[in-house]
């Protein structure tokens, strides 16, 4: 916004600063991307043992913003490969056991929310109904 300001109040030196400098940490933040997945491709095991177990920052996708129990998420760091998870900012393999409670959590997450939707449906068709007896 600081830019769009002293472009509209001409001060051409200042926003073409305040452009340079915004550009050199966009650079930077990307430098850093990419030395983090070329030293992880270093440390990759060799695909003789029969899987391939990844260890790299950049198998991550960050979540710009979003709504979680009430509470606004800017910028959340999530593991984009299934079976993995984010432990102390790192990718990890999950343990078995933490992925089938995780399955069982989200079939019981999934009963609750069709019960919640049908229930909500219901009251909206009885409001709609009292609506149009009102002539609304």
């Amino acid at each position: 916004m600081s830019i769009v300001r002293s472009i509209l109040e001409s001060n051409i030196v200042e926003a073409k600063k305040k452009i340079h400098e915004s550009l050199l940490d966009h650079a930077r933040r990307k430098i850093v991307d990419v030395k983090k997945m070329i030293s992880a491709q270093e440390y990759m095991l060799p695909e003789d043992y029969g899987y391939e177990l990844v260890l790299d920052e950049s198998r991550f996708k960050i979540v710009r913003a979003r709504i979680r129990k009430g509470k606004i998420l800017r910028r959340h760091k999530e593991a984009s490969r299934e079976g993995f998870t984010m432990r102390g900012g790192k990718v990890t393999k999950m343990k078995p056991q933490e992925r089938r409670t995780r399955k069982l959590a989200q079939r019981k997450a999934a009963k609750k929310r069709k019960a919640k939707i049908s229930r909500a449906r219901v009251n909206m068709k009885k409001a709609l109904r009292k609506r149009k007896a009102l002539g609304l």
